[in-house]
Order: structure tokens, then sequence, then C-alpha cells
């Protein structure tokens, strides 16, 4: 069952064989979706160690399970992961500045160089 799951998320579902196209979409969730939704849920009151998560659990289960209602859970899953990561680097530049917001780059680009890897893996095998 893991593998299934494993498999599921590691599938280049979006933009299969389109590596920028991919790569493009991810950044957008994160920076067009995540970023100005922390922005605004800590101008709200809420605490930056909170903001990424509840950014992540807002937009997971507001627009892709209620409005959207698509039928691939994985790729709503990863398209949270994205907006979470976006919202982490504005939650970590506003409570440690400069550093936070590099460390949120830095753990951000690993996963978006998976779904760059996952769309040339799945160009290359067919």
């Amino acid at each position: 069952m893991i593998d299934r799951i494993l498999d599921t998320l590691l599938e280049a579902d979006s933009q299969p064989r389109d590596w920028y196209g991919g790569l493009t979409t991810a950044a957008g969730h994160g920076v067009l979706v995540g970023m100005p939704a922390a922005l605004a849920l800590h101008g709200l009151g809420l605490s930056l160690a909170l903001t990424p998560l509840a950014v992540a659990l807002i937009y997971f289960l507001g627009w892709e399970r209620l409005i959207q209602k698509g039928q691939d859970v994985a790729d709503s899953l990863v398209d949270a992961v994205h907006v979470a990561l976006g919202a982490a680097i504005i939650a970590g530049a506003l409570a440690f500045g400069f550093w936070g917001a590099v460390a949120g780059f830095a753990a951000w680009a690993p996963v978006l160089m998976a779904g760059v890897w996952r769309r040339l893996a799945c160009s290359s095998s067919n």
C-alpha cells in the first residue's frame, strides 16, 4: 500500500512531459497563493509557527477539495505542499529575517527539483 501511495505521489500528473510547465505551476502555487496567504493570516494574528500549516490546510480543504473537487488527491497534496513551502518562506522571513527566507527557499528547492526530475524521467521513458 505504501508503494502505491509513493508511486502516486511521484507520478508526474500535471504537465507530465513538460518540466518547465510543472516547475512554473509549482512555483506559482507557492508564490501566488502561499506567500500572500501567509501574510494575510499572520496579519490577522496567527502565529508564524502555525501559518504554513494553516495556509496549506485552508488551501487543501477550501480550494482543492471543496471548490475544485479534483479526483486526484495526490496532486492536491503536492499542490498544498508547494503552498505551505511558499508560506514558510514568508514566515521564516518575518521571524528570522534574511536567513529565515534563505532557509525557506533551501527547503523548497529540492521539492521543486523533484518535480523537474519526475517530468524529465517521464519524458525520457516514453
